[in-house]
Formats: structure tokens, C-alpha cells, sequence
């Protein structure tokens, strides 16, 4: 999805005359390859394993129904995209609305993966906040996941393969900051003091550190989301702005806290590299 979206793109921006004749078409097929094709996949590949671990529970088999459920995610979401890209290549209506269908069987059974596994999850006795950002940062990402496929789906179920009736700014918001950056956050917020290095009490501290305003900087990040997804689409100004700064205050406040979790590791390699030249 990747190689065929940065190609189009690449050949556009050379002034290849067919593929700028056709940008108009063309320029839907490169947003679902990259927006609807990739990033999804990244993020539903990821979750498929890091979901029920930071849940407490185990990974579910492929044999089994959730395991099943959660192949039918992947495999949807592999062959939606091209099959759109293709309808709005070819100016085929029914190749765009069935890839958009196709799509949409995807986040839908990643949703139901996800609400499967939620049902055998673990409870925790320790670090409670630590873990609700996780998780919750991880149930958000499947979520937007889920609304910028709908949107995305609708938008080319409605216009089929006319290009006039696809609009990129809906999706921008529920994909971008809701899914992809809340998947990362949520990731980070696991595996750094997981597997990060550092003992055990490095961990510890990193575990405190990630759960300050863990309840509010999740927040933040659904209200930010939800302003920029309805100020996009309509067109307000002042809902811009504010999503964008609550966005921009929410992450460099999680950043921030990345920032001096890493910093916990490296003063502790700094004190044992200091003591190993003393002796």
C-alpha cells in the first residue's frame, strides 16, 4: 500500500503528464492506500497481540473464534483498500464500493476482537492508573479506528468512484490523532517500563511517572479528536484552534512524561558507567 500510494504521489509530483491528468481520481485511490490501508494495518497488526497482553489475558488462539475474528480483521483490512484504490483508478463504482465494504467488515471485527478479548481480561491489584492509561489509550485507537472507516466507507459508498464526492479533512482527526497517535502513546506507555531497560525499581518509577494525569490526558486527547473531526468537516475556525492547542497541550504533556521516563534509565546507566571508572 505503502510503495504503490508513495508512487503515485512521487509520479505526480515529477509531472508525469498520465498521472497528473488523473490526480483527480488517482488522489483518493493514494489516501486509501496510505490512510485506509496502511495506518490500519499497523495499528489492528500491533493490537491483535498487544491488546489482550496489557489486558491480562491470553493471546487467542488462531483456531479459535476470537482468533478467527481477529484474522478476519487483518484480511479485511488487506484487500479493502486496493479494491478502492482500483474503483477510483478505473472509475469502477461497484470494485470502490465493495473495497469500502470490505473495509468496513474489518474495523468492524477488530471492534469485535477487541470487546472479546476485553471480556477474559485480567484485573489488576497495582499501578491501576498506569494501566487505565494503557488501555484506555489502546480501546480509544480501535475506536477512532473504527469511525474514520465508517466515515471513509461512507463518503465512497455514497459517491461510488466519483472523486467529488471524497473529502480527506473527516478523516484527518478519528485516524490520525484519534487512532495512530493514541496507538503509539498507548504502546509506549506499556512497553517502556515493561521491557524498557532499567531494574526494577527503574520501573516502578517509570510506572508512577506515566500514570500522572493519566485520567485527564486521556481526555484530552477524545475531546481534542472529537473538535477537530467536527470542525474539519464544517468548517469552524475557532473549533480548529482550540482542538489543535488542547491536541498540542496533550501531547507534549505525554511526550514530556516519555521524556523523563528514558531520562530515569539513563541516569541509572550514568551512575553505574560513573562507579564501574572508579573502580
Amino acid at each position: 500500500d505503502v510503495a504503490i500510494g508513495a508512487m503515485l504521489a512521487t509520479l505526480y509530483l515529477d509531472g508525469y503528464s498520465p498521472v497528473v491528468a488523473g490526480w483527480a481520481r488517482l488522489m483518493p485511490a493514494h489516501a486509501w492506500l496510505n490512510l485506509l490501508g496502511f495506518m490500519p494495518l499497523v495499528v489492528a497488526g500491533t493490537l491483535l497481540h498487544l491488546y489482550p497482553t496489557v489486558l491480562g489475558t491470553r493471546i487467542p488462539a488462531g483456531s479459535t473464534v476470537v482468533g478467527r475474528i481477529g484474522r478476519l480483521a487483518v484480511g479485511s483490512l488487506v484487500v479493502g483498500p486496493p479494491f478502492v484504490a482500483l474503483g477510483y483508478s478505473l472509475e469502477a463504482d461497484s470494485l470502490a464500493r465493495g473495497g469500502a465494504v470490505i473495509e468496513l467488515v474489518g474495523a468492524t471485527a477488530l471492534v469485535a476482537y477487541g470487546l472479546a478479548v476485553w471480556r477474559n481480561r485480567g484485573h489488576w491489584t497495582t499501578d491501576s492508573e498506569w494501566h487505565l492509561a494503557i488501555v484506555g489509550h489502546l480501546s480509544a485507537a480501535i475506536g477512532w479506528l473504527t469511525v474514520g472507516v465508517g466515515l471513509a466507507a461512507w463518503l465512497t459508498l455514497g459517491a461510488g468512484a466519483d472523486p467529488a464526492g471524497w473529502s480527506i479533512e473527516v478523516l484527518i482527526a478519528p485516524l490520525g490523532l484519534g487512532c495512530v497517535a493514541q496507538a503509539i502513546v498507548g504502546s509506549w506507555t506499556h512497553l517502556v517500563p515493561s521491557i524498557g531497560p532499567g531494574d526494577a525499581a527503574i520501573h516502578a518509577r517509570q510506572r508512577l511517572l506515566f500514570a500522572r494525569a493519566a485520567r485527564t490526558r486521556l481526555a484530552a486527547f477524545q475531546v481534542a479528536t472529537l473538535a477537530l473531526l467536527l470542525s474539519l468537516s464544517l468548517d469552524v475556525g475557532w473549533l480548529t484552534f482550540a482542538g489543535t492547542l488542547l491536541a498540542a497541550v496533550a501531547g507534549v504533556g505525554t511526550l514530556g512524561l516519555l521524556l523523563l521516563a528514558l531520562a530515569e534509565a539513563d541516569r541509572k546507566s550514568t551512575r553505574l558507567n560513573s562507579s564501574h571508572a572508579n573502580i
